[in-house]
């Protein structure tokens, strides 16, 4: 599951999780580039 979401600081978080793991997230200064870091993983 992909949540990607905008924080108060005007950046994006993009937050992956798959069960059984632990989860991924990064932090970006723009959508675009969180969606792209989300489909890639």
């Amino acid at each position: 599951m992909v949540a990607i979401r905008q924080l108060k600081s005007d950046n994006w978080n993009a937050q992956i999780r798959i069960k059984g793991t632990k989860p991924y997230q990064k932090t970006f200064k723009n959508e675009e580039d969180a969606i792209e870091w989300a489909n890639l993983e």
